[in-house]
């Protein structure tokens, strides 16, 4: 006898629910590296303004030029440093972007399979009862 169809499915559709797993986890790994970068920006943007705050108290108490060209240098840096990271955030995004998209693709495939495997199980367990109820009814006919 031939190995039951739901059996014969079973591995594929275990091989779909670890790759949709493996996607899960790059997914999760790409929404960390998005977070860290947000926060890493967020730290940047606060400094920078905490820096700016500072310059304009210094410059409204009269500072001399050097300082003050000092500050603006300062800034300026910041701003581009400020800048870089908003690509690496926008990098991130689109990577974690690709990531989800991967792994609700996959997620789709083992959770179809998974229901075709489903479908298969019930249809065999009432071929099954169907053919044991028929052999017992034959079993009980032949007994009389």
């Amino acid at each position: 006898m031939t190995a039951k169809r739901s059996k014969r499915l079973s591995p594929v559709a275990q091989f779909a629910s670890t790759r949709e797993q493996q996607a899960a986890v790059c997914m999760a790994e790409s929404q960390r590296k998005l977070d860290e970068c947000n926060a890493r920006l967020q730290e940047l943007v606060q400094y920078r303004d905490e820096y700016a705050n500072t310059f304009q108290q210094a410059g409204s108490s009269g500072l001399q030029a050097i300082p003050m060209r000092d500050f603006q240098v300062f800034l300026e840096k910041l701003g581009n440093v400020i800048s870089n990271q908003r690509s690496l955030v926008a990098q991130a995004q689109g990577e974690h972007a690709k990531t989800k998209a991967q792994w609700l693709k996959l997620r789709g495939k083992a959770q179809a399979l998974g229901k075709v495997v489903s479908r298969y199980q019930l249809e065999e367990r009432r071929q099954d009862a169907s053919r044991e109820q028929s052999e017992a009814d034959e079993h009980a006919l032949t007994r009389r």
